[in-house]
């Protein structure tokens, strides 16, 4: 009997162990995140997470889900536009832009002010390189 309780427990730990190294990697995201994003996000950073890494592995639906995102304001409104930005070169001008044209145009507007906010943040010619490599995505984008 004692033996059994001693599995028993042994088993029980694993499996916590187990569904908290799931829930761990589940809500990490595959696009870095700032602090100030993550607290700019108040209740929303599990579904944030959640539609970024399904988007970032080039998930059309997510994506889109993603793209239509609002309410991310201020500092937090920087530092979103950088994600967008990595976000579109994880998925490519092809796949980003085709689901850019589905978008209705006041969210296009949106997504103008984030990513040109995350222009802001990077380099120069970094910021001259992405819209060369990325021109349907630029065009669509009015940037």
């Amino acid at each position: 009997m004692k033996k059994k309780s001693k599995y028993l427990i042994a088993l029980f730990v694993c499996l916590c162990i187990g569904i908290g190294i799931f829930i761990y990697f589940l809500f990490t995201p595959n696009i870095p995140i700032s602090e100030s994003l993550k607290t700019g996000l108040h209740g929303n950073y599990y579904h944030y997470v959640k539609l970024l890494n399904k988007s970032s592995n080039r998930n059309t639906v997510a994506l889109k889900q993603f793209l239509e995102l609002n309410n991310i304001y201020d500092g937090p409104a920087y530092e979103h536009g950088l994600v967008l930005i990595q976000l579109m070169k994880k998925n490519g001008d092809e796949i980003f832009s085709k689901v850019l044209v589905t978008i209705d145009s006041t969210q296009i507007q949106n997504l103008h002010g984030y990513v040109k906010a995350g222009m802001d943040r990077i380099d120069e010619k970094f910021a001259d390189s992405l819209i060369s490599e990325y021109p349907k995505t630029f065009r669509i984008l009015h940037l």
